[in-house]
């Protein structure tokens, strides 16, 4: 809600997007940070995200693919 973080791989894989989203997020006054030394270019599959001051989800990642007998 007030700061948003993404993976130090985003920008490098996806330039265009980064920017764009970068200069919305400042259009609104939210900064956008990275996550050094990341392994993913998918930070929702390990940190939490804020739903409202002091409110956050953690996501679980849990694909059926990854299910034993799947």
């Amino acid at each position: 809600m007030n700061l948003v973080f993404i993976s130090d791989r985003l920008p490098a894989r996806h330039p265009a997007l980064v920017e764009g989203l970068g200069r919305i997020l400042a259009d609104h006054g939210i900064p956008l940070r990275t996550i050094a030394s990341t392994r993913d270019v998918w930070c929702r599959d390990y940190m939490p995200v804020q739903l409202a001051p002091g409110e956050f989800l953690q996501y679980r990642y849990e694909p059926d693919y990854l299910r034993e007998g799947f």
